[in-house]
């Protein structure tokens, strides 16, 4: 039987081989680490949560040891007393809190002073006691308007490139390198930058798309895939329009008077099914094509599946009156549950078959040997619920 990996005889790497793989990643953080363990490829005898697997192993090293970092967490850097660390950096005279920071990101910084000194010590009163600036000659900045003014003679558009040319040191020093943290008229970088843009209202929009043709929501995204739309016309024009209130649908929107799903008015499920064993089709692929003709009408649903799933709905043959079961069950008879179990096991162990995904590609291999073995392809449909949770006991 397949173990989860919550399971605690789950079989993992021994550290040491865990350890070894894990510096093969690159992995500089925590954010590095989530990715690699959401990806498709992370090993199944890997953990996620190696602190906890390994425990005894990482026991007063941290995650920088894992990740090969070798940098510890705040838990577990013993900090220099404060008065040493604020002696240290005093030494340095840095201006002020940008250059601080700027310094702290790199290999110069010792593991054992602070970046954040606030979070550190209860000493902490204010980064220009920290700095020992306070008796230096302080910079005469520009106001936000005046700062605002040489942004714009430099046509500087985006967060980005401003922070580039900080880097540069291409930033005047009476303009500070991060407004957003000095000004107190702060309302974002498009402001301040004077990038906003003048968006056409939801009627003038909705003209636009009159103009264009635009009948729904999937005709806007395939339009929007081969042609641009004007700059003043939001690309997400639901999210858009719903945050300023005008939003009243794409049926609205595109002049269609058509109602989203959510808000359609639909005939109940037997005067649906009535209506659907009247057209005589004979399974989902044949109720596609009929809905793809148009002639399906508006109070009936394109997906009934859905749209009657706790509200009636039992099957497809039910819906068109056909009764047939899906095309992979077939009408022959499948050997007994007690049966069924052993046999999967012993495809389980065979195959390696770990999860569902597993499972769907040996069903596209192997189709013909569980036909030979008179095994479903889709066990959970043909053996009832109760059946199979006896199996896992």
């Amino acid at each position: 039987m397949i173990l989860s990996r919550n399971s605690p005889n789950h079989k993992w790497r021994s550290f040491d081989k865990a350890l070894k793989w894990t510096h093969k990643q690159n992995i500089k953080n925590k954010n590095d680490w989530k990715k690699l363990c959401n990806s498709k490829n992370f090993p199944k005898d890997m953990p996620k949560t190696p602190m906890h697997i390994y425990a005894n192993e990482l026991k007063g090293k941290g995650l920088g040891y894992w990740y090969g970092t070798n940098k510890k967490s705040n838990h577990d850097i013993v900090w220099r007393p404060f008065e040493e660390a604020r002696g240290f950096v005093r030494k340095l005279e840095f201006q002020n809190t940008e250059e601080y920071n700027k310094w702290a990101k790199t290999d110069q910084k010792p593991q054992n002073i602070p970046t954040a000194p606030k979070r550190i010590y209860a000493e902490f009163s204010t980064m220009e006691d920290w700095l020992g600036n306070k008796e230096r000659k302080q910079i005469n900045y520009l106001n936000y308007f005046e700062a605002k003014k040489w942004a714009k003679s430099k046509k500087i558009l985006t967060g980005a490139m401003w922070q580039k040319l900080s880097s540069q040191n291409k930033i005047p020093k009476n303009i500070p390198k991060a407004p957003a943290q000095f000004y107190d008229e702060w309302e974002g970088w498009p402001k301040f930058l004077e990038t906003m843009i003048d968006y056409m209202s939801y009627d003038e929009a909705k003209k636009f798309v009159k103009s264009k043709k635009i009948l729904g929501n999937y005709a806007f995204r395939e339009y929007i895939k081969k042609n641009k739309l004007p700059k003043n016309f939001p690309r997400s024009v639901e999210a858009f329009y719903k945050k300023q209130g005008t939003w009243k649908g794409w049926g609205n929107f595109c002049n269609t008077g058509n109602l989203s799903t959510k808000g359609r008015k639909y005939r109940s499920y037997d005067e649906a099914k009535k209506f659907a064993q009247s057209m005589k089709l004979n399974g989902k692929s044949s109720w596609e094509k009929f809905y793809k003709s148009k002639k399906l009408p508006k109070d009936i649903p394109r997906i009934p599946d859905r749209i009657y799933k706790n509200n009636g709905w039992t099957t497809w043959g039910d819906f068109l009156g056909t009764n047939n079961m899906s095309s992979i069950i077939r009408s022959k008879s499948f050997i007994s549950p007690k049966e069924a179990k052993l046999m999967y096991k012993k495809l389980f162990k065979k195959y390696n078959i770990n999860n569902g995904n597993d499972w769907k590609k040996f069903v596209k291999t192997h189709g013909k040997l569980l036909e030979k073995l008179n095994l479903p392809t889709e066990p959970l449909v043909i053996y009832s619920k109760k059946n199979i949770q006896r199996w896992k006991k």
